[in-house]
């Protein structure tokens, strides 16, 4: 049950992201309810990874920093699932 809830809540995570990068094409008033709530759910996860794009690839004129976001939870979802088996939460 914990592993399903994990797993729901990092695809809930991976979905909004997703959603926020397809409606930014497309929604451009700043006002929109809709998508400052979404940017307050998402910002703080893509945050990291927008300083790391600017340090690093600053003048690149797209945004990836969804697509390191994606990859790294996709790479934390089966640690953190082995960690709480591992530690017996389960």
């Amino acid at each position: 049950m914990l592993i399903y809830l994990i797993s729901s809540l990092f695809r809930v995570v991976e979905l909004a992201i997703l959603i926020e990068c397809i409606l930014s094409w497309f929604i451009h008033d700043r006002n929109n309810t809709f998508m400052a709530i979404l940017q307050s759910f998402t910002e703080p996860i893509l945050r990291p990874f927008r300083y790391i794009q600017e340090r690093f690839i600053g003048n690149l004129p797209i945004d990836i920093s969804p697509i390191f976001a994606l990859v790294a939870l996709d790479i934390l979802k089966p640690i953190v699932i082995r960690l709480i088996i591992g530690v017996g939460l389960i």
